[in-house]
């Protein structure tokens, strides 16, 4: 009984996985037509949607190394998409902000990437969708509660 739980366990992830990937590789295409990738159109929707914010929070927002996103921000900065600023109360952190720029560039990123979602799922119905949503929701709590891994983190 045990075997089959984790058969069955292991196929939803491979299942995942591949579905993750290919819907991943659709959305960097779209998005590349726009001239961003997905972590680039990620950081301006943070931006975009919450404000400025450490670089540090960034990197942790969209799953990178702090380390790793200096390079990325040095480009998006030299593009004129996001500026580095001091933090005014705390002037050893280094705060991200939306240019105008960045601002125009991610709303018509937006309009495209959500046109190619929606897109993307025209031929699941409804019903399918809500319930797709739920199954999500419940795995992603199911996670949160068995692994002790905070949704947020």
């Amino acid at each position: 009984m045990a075997e089959n739980k984790n058969t069955d366990s292991i196929e939803v992830w491979r299942t995942f996985l591949e579905t993750w990937k290919v819907w991943k590789k659709g959305v960097d295409r779209n998005l590349q037509t726009m001239g961003l990738g997905s972590t680039e159109y990620s950081i301006l929707r943070h931006l975009f949607e919450d404000g400025k914010m450490p670089m540090v929070q960034m990197a942790n927002l969209i799953m990178v190394t702090p380390g790793w996103i200096t390079g990325l921000i040095d480009t998006m900065e030299k593009n004129g998409l996001v500026k580095r600023v001091r933090n005014t109360e705390d002037r050893r952190i280094i705060d991200l902000v939306i240019t105008e720029a960045g601002i125009h560039l991610f709303k018509k990123a937006k309009s495209h990437h959500t046109e190619y979602i929606a897109m993307s799922l025209e031929k699941m119905n409804a019903e399918s969708l809500s319930r797709l949503k739920v199954l999500l929701d419940d795995l992603k709590d199911s996670i949160v509660e068995t692994c002790s891994i905070k949704a947020d983190e």
